[in-house]
């Protein structure tokens, strides 16, 4: 599936976007185990559909597709972009049950942050965010600062999750002290 996978990727590239379906479906045809992977040709099918404006076929595959994931992230991603499909079509109304839905089930994910803009909801305060933000996890957190144009406490929080990666030259010190 890998494979294929990648000829989809150049014939979107390429923009052969119905070259690039035929592949993405029949590497998923292939039922990969890597969930990754799988995922990945799910959207790339729900993706590829919304630019080619069609819209029936991005609810139905988005609809399959949260069904049967465990994924929050990834069931965010594709109700994001199901709403956002929905109002391409006129749907208003389920577009905003489905954006209120997004922004419920995460409101500091990034789609949840979106979510809160396409339904004009004030996005909440940064203190907020990071005080409702499990200690272990600030992966959002970028993203909200970013859309909420925070640049300079973004630019810190750039710095922070820099800091937490170490150069060639640190990584190679470490392999040669033991560390």
């Amino acid at each position: 599936p890998v494979t294929i996978m990648v000829l989809g990727s150049i014939a979107q590239e390429e923009k052969d976007l119905y070259r690039c379906l035929d592949f993405y479906q029949q590497a998923l045809n292939e039922n990969p185990t890597d969930q990754n992977l799988k995922e990945n040709l799910q959207w790339g099918l729900v993706w590829i559909n919304y630019q080619l404006n069609k819209h029936k076929e991005v609810q139905r595959l988005s609809q399959l597709f949260t069904k049967n994931s465990s994924n929050q992230n990834f069931v965010i991603k594709l109700l994001y972009w199901q709403a956002k499909s929905l109002e391409k079509i006129n749907d208003t109304k389920k577009a905003l049950e489905l954006f209120q839905n997004v922004k419920n089930l995460d409101s500091s994910n990034y789609y949840g942050i979106l979510a809160s803009g396409e339904l004009k909801e004030k996005l909440p305060s940064l203190k907020k965010v990071i005080h409702e933000m499990p200690e272990t996890s600030t992966d959002n957190l970028l993203d909200w600062l970013i859309l909420t144009k925070e640049f300079s406490v973004a630019h810190i929080q750039q710095k922070i999750i820099d800091g937490k990666f170490k150069t060639i030259n640190e990584r190679l010190l470490d392999i040669v002290t033991g560390k």
